[in-house]
């Protein structure tokens, strides 16, 4: 029979073992952050391209003076203008962006005076 030998290892110390849970617990806290910001960023994302359709639409009926009721569809929603007669020489334009659920993702309202 061979005959073990028994080697002892010496153990860590106590502030060893906190300082190894610090480092890893840091490290986990970092990547959840991660991955947090990771995950949400691309609703921001979809929500500025919304935006920047949104501006878009109404720079081109000032533009071209579009002041009629209208559904445009996009890419994934769609824009809507309503027109509303306030008086003789103004209107309440409105625009609204929804995306494909037909929750509103923004607006925009102005009054318009017209000669």
């Amino acid at each position: 029979m061979a005959i073990l030998k028994l080697k002892k290892i010496k153990g860590s110390s106590l502030i060893e073992i906190v300082v190894g849970l610090v480092i890893i617990s840091l490290v986990f806290t970092m990547s959840v952050m991660v991955y947090v910001n990771l995950s949400t960023g691309k609703t921001s994302a979809t929500k500025v391209i919304y935006i920047a359709y949104l501006k878009d639409y109404i720079a081109t009926t000032k533009k071209n003076k579009e002041y009629f009721n209208e559904k445009l569809e996009i890419e994934k929603g769609y824009l809507q203008r309503t027109i509303e007669e306030i008086s003789k020489n103004v209107i309440l334009l409105k625009i609204e962006i929804r995306n494909l659920e037909n929750k509103l993702i923004d607006g925009h309202q102005e009054l318009i005076y017209q000669r």
